[in-house]
């Protein structure tokens, strides 16, 4: 298919006519399959609530990627282009320094790298019971966000400094499935007991 795309390449810069063409028979053609199943990932944004939501969705689970505004309190939606919300996106509330309150749905069991990094005026985070997934950074300095942090069991993975510089933090309670702490977890959190 390869072979065909570039066939094609040729031939529309021969005849002047646009390029457009060649992109969407590339397109067609990086197509991935997965156990004979075509893998669709597309990209899309839905309003619910007066937030432009942007997500990635694919075969049925959707990935917030980022919000629109980002200010105040957000009550992330469980369901987006019909697809149920199972992740938060790498960097998607990056530097959002006027989020407050953020409410995650009890269908994410993945929070993206970086999702939350530098949110400081963060001061309340309502986590899903199911998460099995922290990223790297995922809530670094998020100074107010937590003066209390209950892990469960359902946590297969914490990322390196995923709670640093969290400076009201007080109390942690890990009880999850992680084999040993990344490092700097907890770096900089000067409350912590």
């Amino acid at each position: 298919m390869l072979r065909i795309a570039k066939i094609w390449t040729k031939t529309r810069r021969k005849t002047g006519q646009a390029d457009r063409s060649a992109l969407s028979i590339g397109m067609l053609c990086a197509m991935l399959w997965l156990g004979g199943t075509a893998v669709a990932v597309r990209g899309a944004t839905e309003n619910v609530d007066g937030v432009l939501w942007s997500f990635i969705a694919s075969n049925g689970i959707a990935t917030i990627t980022g919000a629109d505004p980002s200010t105040g309190a957000l009550e992330i939606p469980s369901t987006l282009g019909g697809c149920h919300v199972a992740r938060i996106g790498d960097g998607a509330f990056l530097g959002c320094d006027r989020l407050t309150a953020v409410r995650i749905p009890d269908s994410v069991v993945s929070i993206g790298a970086s999702a939350f990094i530098s949110c400081t005026q963060l001061e309340e985070i309502e986590m899903p019971p199911y998460l099995a997934e922290i990223g790297d950074d995922a809530f670094r300095g998020c100074e107010s966000a937590f003066v209390s942090l209950e892990l469960g069991e359902s946590i297969e993975s914490l990322g390196v400094r995923a709670f640093a510089g969290c400076s009201s933090l007080r109390e942690a309670r890990l009880d999850c499935r992680v084999e040993s702490l990344p490092a700097g977890l907890f770096e900089g959190c000067e409350n912590l007991q």
